[in-house]
């Protein structure tokens, strides 16, 4: 039986796909249960069979494909009322033509508890789900109580706490206290609270802290995405607008990071300066210029420098290859290399390997027992799998990938891969925390660094221009870092394909990094 392509493809029209589900027997007879992974189309099916380990040759059986579709269409919907939610799970693999919408996988059958549960984000249908649960409650064909464990982390989108449930606030939010401690989820957004601090004897331009990093109140509530109304209330009650933390920042900057229009226009109204150089050269003004959602309100103000031909030009060209990376999901625990200047059969000989022995993969019709080609290896062997890496190219060069483990970045890696003027970059997304990249050129490490952190002042400018120090929602993260690894070997993709399913080429590295 075949695997499935590894790492999972993403997308429509993947091939159908015979897989084992489960059987029962013992002695000298097995029955086994195969599952087709989409309704086949109407015409004649061919069941074909070899086992060549025992004798067994190849054998063919003709199956009427009319009989399954017809029993597919007597299937009882025993939900009806349920719509299938987004699910954060990888769809199953479907089948070309007519059955490509009939086979659906898990994802659809499960999608409305994935959607609620998954990571505590809500989707599709999840809000009237919390919804339920708590009109269940309130009339009494529940036990009366909503598990806040199962829905606490999405309460907060799922709207307002109905009265007399688990969702009512503490009763004691609003008691007198002369310090910003313990403030607690949404606090900044909430008026009363920010007042009642301030009216005990919270000072509002430091939190109090023991160990104080210049942050004030002013920055924790910009950062938090505070209304308008709290930014002017702790303004005007002894707030400095421009305050700057240790790093430099002002709130203004902090609201400009989060992509926050109301909050930066809040600022400004109260004074707060747009054109203050906040980390080196660089402020707030200049970082919202290159927002959409920000430059109208900084580009007609006193001061305001706009970027010349050139500044956006390289802007925009960033933007669209964070843009194309926008693509990639699930990056953590992946390393990746951009590789300049070497082919896919060079880059097979700089490893150590020949192109013979990394034949061109064709997985929608040789899968092997592992998803990995035939003769691949068994990426749940972590063992194993740590000694392959796969090798796609793509104009320029190629990219390098080992979907669990951190070779593709690894100094003696990129160093063997960069040979005779070559330059290469590679990340490893560390799920333990921190995503580090090298950069090798002719052979030789020339730049070890942590990415995708808030730039500081000593930072190299393009950690600004690939927008790492943005944060919120709209932020890019993984796909900033993965566009700056890209152009900083020197290649310019427009196509994520790369990183979003099997490689080309699979590569046996005859060392471990």
């Amino acid at each position: 039986l075949d695997g499935t392509p590894w790492p999972r493809p993403t997308g429509k029209g993947r091939r159908y796909r015979l897989v084992s589900h489960g059987g029962f027997g013992g002695g000298f007879r097995t029955a086994v249960d195969l599952l087709l992974t989409g309704l086949p189309p109407e015409g004649p099916l061919t069941l074909v069979i070899e086992w060549p380990e025992q004798g067994v040759p190849e054998t063919s059986t003709p199956l009427d494909a009319a009989v399954i579709r017809a029993a597919a269409s007597q299937v009882l919907e025993i939900w009806p009322e349920l719509t299938p939610a987004s699910s954060p799970l990888p769809p199953e693999d479907e089948g070309e033509g007519e059955g490509k919408d009939e086979g659906e996988g898990a994802s659809e059958v499960l999608g409305v508890g994935l959607a609620v549960f998954s990571d505590g984000v809500l989707a599709s249908g999840a809000e009237e789900r919390v919804d339920e649960w708590r009109d269940e409650s309130a009339d009494g064909s529940a036990d009366g109580s909503v598990d806040e464990r199962m829905v606490g982390p999405f309460a907060r989108r799922a709207g307002p706490a109905k009265p007399g449930l688990a969702f009512e606030p503490d009763p004691h939010r609003y008691d007198p206290r002369p310090d910003w401690e313990d403030m607690p989820l949404g606090g900044w957004s909430d008026l009363a609270l920010v007042r009642a601090r301030l009216d005990a004897g919270a000072d509002p331009r430091r939190p109090g802290e023991a160990e104080w990093d210049g942050r004030t109140p002013l920055h924790e509530a910009a950062e938090a995405g505070a209304s308008a109304e709290v930014l002017a209330e702790l303004v005007r009650r002894g707030a400095s607008v421009d305050a700057p933390d240790d790093e430099g920042g002002t709130a203004l900057w902090a609201a400009v990071c989060e992509g926050d229009a109301e909050g930066c226009e809040a600022l400004l109204s109260v004074g707060a300066d747009a054109w203050r150089p906040c980390v080196g050269e660089w402020s707030p003004g200049r970082l919202a210029l290159t927002l959409p959602s920000l430059a109208p309100l900084f580009e007609r103000l006193p001061g305001a420098v706009q970027l010349t031909g050139e500044e956006w030009e390289e802007q925009a060209a960033a933007d669209r290859l964070i843009e194309v990376f926008g693509a990639v999901e699930h990056i953590e625990g992946t390393g990746v290399a951009f590789v300049a200047g070497l082919g896919e059969e060079e880059l097979i000989r700089a490893l150590g390997s020949t192109p013979a022995e990394c034949p061109v993969l064709d997985l929608d019709r040789e899968p092997g027992p592992f998803g990995t080609g035939p003769g691949g290896f068994d990426p749940g062997d972590f063992d194993e799998s740590q000694s392959w890496v796969g090798v796609t190219g793509v104009e320029g060069g190629c990219v390098v990938i080992q979907p669990m483990g951190h070779m593709p970045g690894d100094e003696r890696f990129l160093r063997k891969v960069s040979q005779d003027g070559g330059t290469a970059y590679g990340v490893y997304f560390n799920p333990k925390g921190g995503t580090f990249g090298n950069l090798a050129r002719d052979g030789r490490t020339v730049r070890h660094e942590e990415i995708g952190l808030e730039p500081f002042e000593e930072d190299p400018p393009e950690f600004f221009l690939y927008r790492f120090w943005q944060r919120g929602d709209d932020a890019p993260y993984d796909a900033a870092s993965l566009a700056y690894a890209c152009a900083t070997a020197g290649l310019q993709l427009t196509d994520p394909a790369p990183l979003l399913g099997p490689p080309r080429r699979w590569v046996r590295v005859p060392y471990s990094p």
